[in-house]
């Protein structure tokens, strides 16, 4: 267990260094995405969608969900402005959740 922590902190901070270099490196690529669902409990708020063919969610304040709840998300799209860093992992810069044209 103690090698584990040994080796797993110094090699996190590394890749938190490196990526965050390519990041500043990239520029903002907006990609809208189809809403698949709005979710909201007392753990966490979430939007839910696909991208690059994976699910994936992002977590949203109570006061941003609660006007999408009980509205049908087929007729919303989240525009995200996303950075790429080292080995397709992206950063999210900005989050607009629109209705569809």
């Amino acid at each position: 267990m103690f090698s584990l922590v040994m080796f797993w902190i110094p090699s996190n901070i590394i890749w938190d260094i490196f990526n965050k270099i390519e990041i500043q490196k990239s520029k903002i690529e907006v990609v809208s995405i189809p809403v698949e669902k709005f979710t909201k409990s007392r753990q966490s708020n979430k939007i839910y969608f696909k991208f690059n063919n994976h699910s994936e969610s992002i977590k949203v304040s109570s006061k941003r969900i609660n006007q999408f709840i009980g509205k049908n998300p087929n007729n919303y799209i989240v525009e995200i402005g996303i950075k790429k860093g080292i080995w397709n992992y992206y950063v999210v810069d900005y989050l607009n959740i629109k209705l569809k044209n």
